[in-house]
């Protein structure tokens, strides 16, 4: 179901609140969706342009307008229009005095999101987002069954170190967004990092990893009865060594697997003995904290050799 409200008063700026794609059964059919309205006197209209990968003009896509509420320190979404066939929308913002994050939507997916405190010395004042790219995975159709009504993205920066969850309920019927943090040590849980809540329809919650190094699980939740895992991600934040080394540690990597493998065929002079060295090898690199991927990856790796080992034994 596609609907579009538009609401105004005297002395407030007319607004849209558009709900696109809502999906109607017993947890969507009663829902309560505050319509905030801004004062024509507070208001300054900015004009979002939003543009693809190719720098076309994107149509049709939803843009959050979320108000970050200090007070409460939660995001609220005050407005919710639609792009036009150039890319362009007008947003209501209280300029230089609050603070905003911008979520753009297209075909229930984030292309992108920024948030900003809008400065704007003379008009017109413009606001311009591009599209990130594909994001999507091998998990989206996980994401889609688990989390029905929620677009969300849950992202790792390198050069931040933040572990940054976005989150929009289009229909209201989350209670809470929930993003764990775990530091694992041998694909089992050593300690939580980051426990963070938010209590909104739409906002992020962002996890700062830049004084820890290790591997990483970010599970995110949605409050549902009972809560439900929204997304997942493996994260590994590298050593000195790895972050200095770059290609060169995958490189050195793979000459130490050869390594391992070819003594392992010499002295083994059997396959079922090659594949183990190999899982073996990798373990060991991983232990001495030089092998560039999580231990979700290693584990992944010793388990698909141990199955062929088997299947090489029988």
């Amino acid at each position: 179901m596609n609907t579009q409200i538009r609401y105004t008063a005297t002395g407030y700026e007319p607004e849209y609140y558009n709900i696109i794609n809502l999906v109607l059964n017993n947890q969507t059919a009663q829902q309560n969706i505050t319509l905030y309205d801004i004062l024509t006197a507070e208001s300054t209209t900015f004009k979002l342009t939003l543009k693809d990968t190719s720098i076309n003009p994107i149509s049709d896509a939803l843009i959050y307008v979320n108000r970050k509420y200090v007070s409460e320190g939660i995001y609220k979404t005050v407005e919710a229009p639609l792009t036009d066939s150039k890319g362009s929308v007008s947003i209501h913002l209280v300029n230089q005095d609050a603070s905003y994050q911008l979520i753009a939507v297209k075909d229930g997916e984030i292309i992108n999101s920024i948030d900003l405190t809008p400065n704007c010395q003379v008009t017109p004042c413009t606001i311009e987002m591009a599209e990130l790219g594909d994001t999507g995975g091998v998990l989206e159709q996980y994401y889609d069954y688990f989390a029905d009504n929620i677009i969300s993205s849950l992202t790792y920066n390198k050069t931040t170190h933040n572990v940054t969850y976005v989150f929009v309920d289009t229909t209201a019927t989350a209670n809470y967004f929930h993003l764990v943090v775990n530091k694992v040590m041998y694909n089992t849980t050593k300690y939580t990092v980051c426990d963070l809540y938010a209590y909104a329809m739409a906002g992020t919650l962002v996890c700062d990893l830049s004084s820890i190094e290790g591997d990483f699980i970010a599970t995110t939740y949605i409050s549902r009865s009972p809560e439900l895992t929204d997304r997942i991600l493996g994260i590994t934040v590298d050593s000195s060594v790895i972050e200095d080394l770059g290609i060169d540690i995958v490189i050195f990597n793979l000459f130490l697997i050869i390594i391992i493998v070819s003594v392992a065929a010499v002295m083994t002079k059997t396959p079922s003995g090659v594949i183990m060295a190999f899982g073996l090898g990798i373990t060991l690199l991983k232990i001495a904290t030089i092998f560039p991927f999580n231990w979700v990856v290693v584990v992944s790796l010793d388990v698909i050799c141990i199955w062929i080992w088997r299947k090489v034994r029988q």
